[in-house]
Parts: C-alpha cells; sequence; structure tokens
C-alpha cells in the first residue's frame, strides 16, 4: 500500500519540490511508522525549512495575524515531525493564540451577558434557558474569562433559572396531587385517613394559599 506514495515522493524529490516531500514523507511514517527511513529522511527537509518558518512567524506576530500564526502552529506541532522546534517558538506562538482566544471569548461572554440581562428583564424563562446553555458551552472552550460583571449576570440569570424551575416543579406536584384528591372524593366511600394525608399533602405544599 506504499508504493504509490513512494513513486510520488521519488518524482516529488527528482522536481525538487521540498513541502510536498514532507507532506508524502509525513503520511509515510504515519502509515509506516516502525519504519526508521522516513524520519531519517524527513529531518533534514524539515531543518532546512524550519528558518523559512520561523521568519515567517516572526512577521505573522509582527502583523497579529492570527490565521496565520494557527496554521504556522499546525505546522511547528504536526505529530508526525521529525525535526525539533525551539521551545521559545512554541511558547510565543502559543501565547499570542491564547491571547486571542481570551479576547474572542471575553467578547462573547459579554454579548451572552447582554442576552441574559434583557432575559431578566423581560421574565423570560425560555431566554435564560437558552443564553445560560450558550454561556456554558463557550466556558466549556480554553481562554474563558469573561470579566466580573458578565460572570455576574451569568449567575443570577443561573439563580432565577433555578428559581423558576422549582416553582415549575412545585406547581406540576400541587396540580398532581389535587388531582389525586379529587379521584379520591368521587369515590362511593372515600377513606377519612387518605382525605386527610392528601389535604395535609397540599397544605405543606400552600395549595390553599394557592387556591386562596
Amino acid at each position: 500500500g506504499l508504493a504509490p506514495l513512494l513513486k510520488e515522493y521519488r518524482r516529488l524529490v527528482y522536481q525538487g519540490d521540498r513541502a510536498n516531500s514532507i507532506r508524502v514523507l509525513r503520511e509515510l511514517r504515519q502509515r509506516d511508522p516502525l519504519n526508521p527511513s522516513w524520519p531519517q529522511n524527513l529531518k533534514p527537509l524539515e531543518e532546512a525549512t524550519l528558518p523559512g518558518i520561523l521568519r515567517e512567524v516572526d512577521a505573522a506576530l509582527a502583523a497579529q495575524d492570527r490565521r496565520r500564526l494557527r496554521e504556522l502552529d499546525q505546522e511547528l506541532r504536526h505529530p508526525q515531525r521529525a525535526a525539533p522546534v525551539p521551545a521559545e517558538v512554541l511558547s510565543r506562538v502559543s501565547d499570542a493564540l491564547l491571547a486571542e482566544r481570551l479576547r474572542s471569548t471575553r467578547l462573547a461572554a459579554t454579548e451572552i451577558a447582554q442576552r441574559l440581562r434583557a432575559a431578566l428583564g423581560r421574565d423570560d424563562p425560555s431566554g435564560l434557558a437558552e443564553g445560560l446553555a450558550a454561556w456554558d458551552a463557550l466556558a466549556a472552550e480554553e481562554g474563558f474569562d469573561p470579566d466580573a460583571r458578565a460572570r455576574a449576570t451569568a449567575d443570577e440569570a443561573r439563580a432565577s433559572h433555578a428559581a423558576w424551575t422549582q416553582e415549575q416543579a412545585a406547581a406540576a406536584a400541587f396540580a398532581a396531587g389535587l388531582d389525586e384528591l379529587r379521584g379520591l372524593l368521587r369515590q362511593e366511600r372515600p377513606a377519612e385517613a387518605a382525605i386527610r394525608q392528601h389535604l395535609e399533602a397540599l397544605a405543606s405544599a400552600g395549595a390553599f394559599e394557592s387556591l386562596g
């Protein structure tokens, strides 16, 4: 199964196509990981291209070109890479990309917090649920660090939605208990103890206040 790749690799070497030679050698190394020939051939090619990549890193950092930095980061951390990359370079790229993610997630958190404040203002449980789901999804991302005001809004929204959920559960339980009591009273000779038990359960749930 390696024959087509070997044929392509020889053609690329003959053409002097260093970039695609690296690509094919990495694929060969992935498919045939125990063969030492692939990293032996791959390492000098990667070492020859590394200075140019490092110059691109400097240029992308200076221009704050995050898209190009992400591409370069993938190249420098390629799982089949044979030539080592200076740790200082990897750290600089990682720091720049993390700073970008911090800014991006903070902006997104602020936007979600605005939606949550609006839902709180109009007492909208559905809007709160949607906003909190978006907040939790964002919180799972690396670099999530919202400002204090956005975090406080999310906490308030979560408490408000939890209280509403509890009220809904209590109302549903009360309605079910009331239906059971009505069914009991429709019986020809309902047991007094059973009626009393249902009344006490409804009273503990605030049924009579709800009934006025």
